[in-house]
């Protein structure tokens, strides 16, 4: 780490310099969000000091770098890039006020964070952490600590850029960094409510076990309108993304855990209705399951769908259920979680396919209470 008054020095710049020419676009759009996510302890090292929205702003940018498809992108509210040349590496990007540099070069490597003041005034007008005139002279500007090369270094033996997400940000997490990065999650954490998920996220790369990548793209696809909202309302549209995620999860699982009309008299889950069977009560249930898992697979392609196609197909799912249920019990003449293990596929339904059924119940009803 480098002390007060003394130069941040940057080493092996040149073997830095020819690993990112040789990368392929996808390896270089993970080494790329990795220095903007390492760039992020720079608002920890101030964040009393900002405001909820300009903290909510640095980590928009962040999983937003994080989520997309290439190595630079460019909006009227957000871009990031990278530059590379035998002299220099250059790192920009900015999310509405708040803008991120780093540099490496063979002198040095220097990094800082800028946020606008005052949206309604000039540029003039900002304030900003680590200047690059005397940024070497300030402990804090040592941000990367070797780790640019490190991960140009693994992605050039391993070639897979996906396993690179899955180690820590910092090999070892130095001292100054540690202590502002506990600052940061200690004010996530101080209201959960707001923070939780950022809090999950920002640890999840700190110690290399990050969130699913579908959760951390929905939530960077949450529409501009929300995020003027505040932290509060991006809470409850990332709660509500969860909760969308696990009713498609239940669903697949569903689908899965049923005898596919190929291989069975009484498919549920393909594209064609269920054969007519023997017990009514029984084909009834059977055909209210297939309809509902339908109309939700339809329903699911929406972006918002209604409460009330919801609200339909959850009363298909429970009515069939509890019809399913019955049968079960009376045909074993047992206990029903008996009956269930005994597996009786004279329904054509597999054992995993009743605890999916629940499992997709329960996880409607969850995510009811956030649909318009």
């Amino acid at each position: 780490m480098v002390k007060r008054g003394e130069f941040s020095l940057q080493l092996n710049f040149e073997r830095e310099a020819k690993l990112i020419h040789s990368l392929r676009t996808e390896q270089n759009k993970v080494a790329t969000a990795r220095v903007f996510l390492r760039s992020l302890f720079l608002v920890a090292t101030d964040h009393n000091s900002l405001s909820e929205d300009k903290i909510l702003s640095a980590f928009r940018f962040a999983i937003n770098v994080s989520a997309e498809g290439g190595p630079s992108f460019r909006t009227a509210e957000m871009s990031w890039g990278y530059n590379a040349d035998d002299w220099e590496i250059s790192f920009a990007g900015h999310s509405r006020e708040i803008e991120f540099r780093a540099v490496h070069s063979a002198e040095t490597q220097i990094y800082e964070c800028v946020w606008v003041k005052n949206l309604d005034l000039e540029d003039g007008d900002k304030d900003i952490f680590i200047d690059l005139r005397d940024g070497q002279l300030v402990p804090n500007n040592s941000v990367d600590e070797g780790n640019l090369l490190t991960d140009l270094e693994f992605l050039s033996t391993h070639q897979n850029a996906e396993n690179l997400r899955r180690r820590p940000l910092w090999a070892k997490l130095p001292e100054h960094i540690d202590l502002e990065v506990s600052s940061l999650l200690s004010f996530f954490t101080s209201d959960p409510r707001k923070w939780e998920f950022w809090n999950e996220w920002y640890q999840g790369y700190l110690t290399g076990d990050p969130v699913e990548e579908v959760l951390e793209y929905h939530v960077s696809q949450i529409p501009e309108a929300i995020w003027d909202e505040g932290a509060e309302a991006i809470a409850r549209e990332i709660e509500q993304i969860r909760k969308r995620l696990a009713v498609e999860r239940a669903l697949s699982d569903l689908k899965s855990g049923l005898i596919v009309q190929a291989t069975a008299r009484y498919g549920i889950g393909g594209n064609n209705p269920p054969e007519r069977i023997e017990d009514e009560r029984l084909s009834g249930a059977i055909t209210l399951i297939w309809e509902a898992e339908q109309e939700l697979s339809s329903a699911l392609e929406e972006e918002k769908p209604a409460r009330e196609r919801i609200e339909a197909v959850l009363k298909k799912l429970m009515a069939g259920c509890l019809v399913l249920t019955k049968w079960l019990g009376r045909k074993a003449d047992l206990a029903v979680d008996t009956a269930i293990a005994t597996a009786i596929k004279q329904g054509g339904l597999l054992v995993g396919g009743y605890y999916a059924l629940d499992k997709l119940i329960k996880a409607i009803e969850d995510w009811l209470p956030y649909l318009p």
